[in-house]
């Protein structure tokens, strides 16, 4: 199966029972607030989730620069424009891939593993539903999904050493 086909695969079962578009709706919007929330609220329970949050914070700046100099490249019309359908959401006409929101939702959630968190496996719950949340309500294909995750591992991945080094210069000082 073809990106477009999981993309209908998913969307298809939109609009048909109300308690999960709510759930798909809620997870494609506000999850993510939730998440940081919970990562916060981590933060204050131990040494590993306040280096993971911090981790997060980091690696945001990186996943952030990465997405929009990727769509400065990239443009790919999002599903609603593209194939004229009608989203669960309201969102902007900017390039689809990648996603913004499933880019912060993994660097959030490989930050909390790297320090092998207990808000982890909560954490990956929020990534996958987000992710098919965002494919949906029909604001995103699958690619655009994956790539949001393959950028927020890169971006941990590139955020760890960079905190290292901060680490190592602060000491110095």
């Amino acid at each position: 199966m073809g990106n477009l086909e999981v993309f209908y695969l998913i969307h298809s079962l939109s609009s048909k029972n109300q308690i999960l578009d709510f759930l798909m709706i809620f997870g494609a919007e506000f999850l993510i607030y939730i998440a940081f929330c919970l990562a916060f609220y981590f933060s204050f329970k131990g040494n590993r989730q306040k280096k993971a949050l911090l981790l997060t914070l980091i690696a945001i700046v990186i996943g952030y620069l990465t997405v929009k100099f990727i769509r400065l490249f990239v443009d790919i019309p999002r599903p609603m424009l593209a194939h004229n359908i009608s989203p669960l959401i309201a969102t902007p006409d900017s390039s689809s891939f990648p996603s913004s929101h499933t880019t912060t939702m993994a660097i959030l959630t490989f930050s909390f593993l790297y320090y092998r968190s207990k808000a982890a496996i909560f954490l990956i719950i929020f990534l996958i539903w987000v992710g098919l949340s965002r494919i949906y309500v029909g604001v995103h294909y699958p690619l655009d999904i994956l790539g949001g995750v393959v950028i927020g591992l890169l971006s941990v991945s590139l955020a760890v050493p960079l905190l290292e080094y901060l680490k190592k210069y602060s000491r110095s000082l």
